[in-house]
């Protein structure tokens, strides 16, 4: 059996914590009825950051926090978050990225995908971080479409 994201577990964790069921949830979440149970099932391996982020306002949360790792979890937590500005920059990031892989033949994997997000924020903010936003679709593009996978 396939090694489950910790994602997910964080996912039906919070679930369980506010017992809520995957029907429930993507309704609330203004989803089809079988959108969370597809995801939690695995059919739905790289849904839209605007759904995580629909499911993660239901559960009173964020898309960082529901697939963050476990540092990410703390720091927001405890309060010790970025500067807003480089959340919403590496949101866009995130969700151009999605939108871009998504329309690929072939698919960056989960890992790639990540590293490549990563690159594309850290040249960004390199470069001038809240100025860059007007660049993100620019480098995404360009960061995807002329990977080898």
């Amino acid at each position: 059996m396939a090694t489950r994201a910790k994602w997910i577990i964080t996912l039906e964790k919070l679930m369980d914590a506010q017992g809520v069921t995957p029907r429930s949830l993507s309704l609330q979440a203004g989803l089809n009825e079988t959108a969370v149970r597809d995801i939690l099932m695995g059919r739905a391996k790289f849904p839209r950051y605007d759904t995580l982020k629909s499911i993660a306002d239901v559960l009173g949360t964020t898309p960082a926090f529901l697939m963050g790792d476990d540092k990410t979890k703390t720091d927001l937590a405890k309060g010790k978050i970025p500067d807003p500005a480089q959340l919403e920059l590496l949101t866009e990031i995130i969700a151009r990225a999605s939108e871009v892989n998504g329309g690929l033949k072939k698919q960056a994997r989960p890992k790639e995908f990540a590293a490549s997000v990563m690159a594309i924020y850290k040249k960004l903010l390199a470069d001038g971080g809240k100025q860059a936003s007007k660049d993100v679709g620019k480098h995404v593009v360009l960061k995807f479409k002329t990977q080898k996978r």
